[in-house]
């Protein structure tokens, strides 16, 4: 008898890592190929990523990455990531199309264990479905997307969302683009790729959907009349025939059509939410509810940090179904290999100029802005004394105000994103990590990659990272969204230069992605 199946579920492809998904997506990957290494029938589902100009909701097989069976839900009705669809909580609850096409890979595969790591490009009730089916159900809360559509419980990314009203000021986080029109984009932007060639024809699309913007809505509209009349005539129930599925890599995939019509006349019409009185209509209320009594459903709750358990039990989810268990990486193996050929840099020593670093996404609530105002507000011959190394996603957007620091930095060195193999090899001879998020960040993958190569870290005292970071003992802490106490963080490490070595000392090793498996496999009762 093999072991047994288990199913993860994320909404990102799981061969991208962290390019496509982040953090969360890169653990999903990593924890796979762990698990198959160990032995086990692994099963990936992701939805809400891939968007084409077929009418109609589907599942793709595809072919196997590393021993991990990866099954796709095409042209989903939830959006993903989450806040592409925040515009449409209420599809977020229960969805027939989604439930069916859910249901029909469980019958077909049949795990015994379903872990959600999201329920973006779902919907909640696969929760239910799951349980229902027979699996174990866990659910690991990386984020906050069951209870904020934004997913950062971040109002209009400025600010912590303390109080939510009921729903009522989900309406106003940020403009909502509707789900036909966003469809439609990702399904010409899908045509173009397929052509090889998808920058040549892409400024003349953008300048169709600028110049015609009402067209463009007025054709997604059209798109969606002519989905509902194809589905009603042609999709009246599930083809029939029986369904075999099996992991054995020599035999074939399971049947790409046993998994592609569905019945969806149960479907509600996806519509955006009402222009007129949104204080009265409260969907968000509705979905913050239904997510809870969603999450009550799993066997188990992983929390990635004791702030996100004690945030999500105040929010009602029931405490005796909540674990907290901090997760693994596999940056430790990268770490042993690259130190073994140069093991003096692991206990390196720090001088002036200090070599600071910021890795991540350049987004506000991942708080670039706030390290950059923190150096603006640095005394000259302070920030004189700064080599500055941004690896950032995205960093297109801040970059005029970055190069207006270079100036009046020791050196500055800019990359849009990074390469997680390469991490070590980054990292090999930089002073101290800045993780400066705005955000109740649940559990920042970065600190542990920064620890890891015995960097220490100057970090918001916020969310999870209070977690890995002991003020004063393996870096610093500051008052969160603070630029000013930040940058006297900053100043008192530039004044006091030996203290990087005694934090070096004090770093612990941190949870490799083995130790990690053995825990969910404790979990999963495997």
């Amino acid at each position: 008898m093999g072991k047994q199946k288990i199913m993860l579920i994320n909404w990102a492809p799981i061969w991208e890592g962290a390019r496509v998904g982040g953090g969360v997506n890169l653990y999903c990957q990593q924890i796979s190929l762990e698990l198959v290494r160990r032995g086990y029938q692994v099963i990936y589902i992701f939805s809400g990523f891939t968007y084409n100009l077929a009418p109609f909701t589907y599942i793709r097989t595809h072919k196997p990455w590393q021993g991990i069976d990866c099954f796709e839900i095409i042209n989903s009705p939830c959006l993903a990531p989450g806040r592409d669809n925040s515009g449409y909580p209420q599809t977020e609850l229960k969805n027939p199309k989604i439930k069916k096409l859910f249901q029909r890979i469980l019958n077909v595969v049949n795990p015994a264990i379903v872990h959600f790591n999201n329920i973006e490009g779902f919907s909640s009730d696969c929760i239910h479905i799951a349980r229902q089916h027979g699996a174990r159900v866990l659910f690991s809360l990386h984020n906050y997307h069951t209870v904020c559509p934004q997913v950062a419980l971040l109002f209009q990314d400025k600010e912590i969302c303390y109080d939510y009203q009921d729903g009522r000021r989900c309406y106003h986080c940020f403009p909502h683009e509707s789900y036909w029109l966003q469809r439609v984009k990702r399904g010409i932007n899908s045509v173009l790729a397929a052509t090889g060639n998808p920058q040549k024809y892409k400024s003349f699309i953008k300048g169709i959907y600028n110049g015609h913007r009402v067209i463009m809505h007025s054709c997604a509209e059209y798109f969606h009349l002519v989905s509902q009349r194809i589905q009603q005539r042609t999709l009246e129930g599930p083809r029939q025939g029986k369904v075999s599925y099996s992991s054995d890599k020599s035999k074939t995939p399971p049947d790409q059509e046993a998994f592609k019509w569905v019945d969806c006349s149960e479907s509600q019409e996806i519509g955006p939410l009402p222009k007129e009185n949104p204080e009265i209509y409260s969907p968000y209320k509705l979905r913050r509810h239904g997510m809870i009594k969603a999450l009550n459903e799993a066997h188990l709750v992983l929390a990635v940090s004791h702030f996100v358990a004690q945030k999500f039990i105040e929010l009602g989810i029931n405490p005796d179904l909540v674990q907290v268990n901090h997760i693994g990486s596999s940056i430790g193996k990268l770490v042993d290999d690259h130190y073994r050929i140069h093991p003096t840099k692991l206990y390196r020593d720090s001088t002036l100029p200090l070599k600071f670093i910021f890795i991540g996404n350049a987004g506000s609530y991942k708080g670039l802005p706030l390290l950059l105002e923190a150096l603006e507000r640095l005394p000259p011959r302070r920030r004189a004394t700064c080599k500055l190394f941004i690896y950032a996603q995205h960093v297109e957007r801040v970059l005029e105000r970055i190069e207006a620091l270079r100036p009046t930095l020791a050196e500055l060195h800019v990359h849009n994103g990074y390469d997680f193999n390469r991490l070590p090899e980054l990292l090999e001879d930089k002073d101290v990590g800045i993780v400066p998020p705005i955000w109740w960040d649940p559990a920042p993958q970065v600190v542990m990659e920064l620890l890891a190569n015995n960097t220490p870290v100057i970090g918001a005292h916020i969310g999870g990272i209070p977690d890995f970071i002991q003020h004063g003992v393996n870096g610093l802490l500051f008052q969160p969204g603070n630029a000013e106490d930040l940058a006297a963080k900053m100043c008192y490490v530039l004044d006091n230069v030996g203290i990087i070595k005694q934090w070096r000392k004090h770093i612990q090793p941190i949870k490799t992605i083995e130790q990690h498996v053995d825990e969910l496999a404790i979990f999963y009762g495997v």
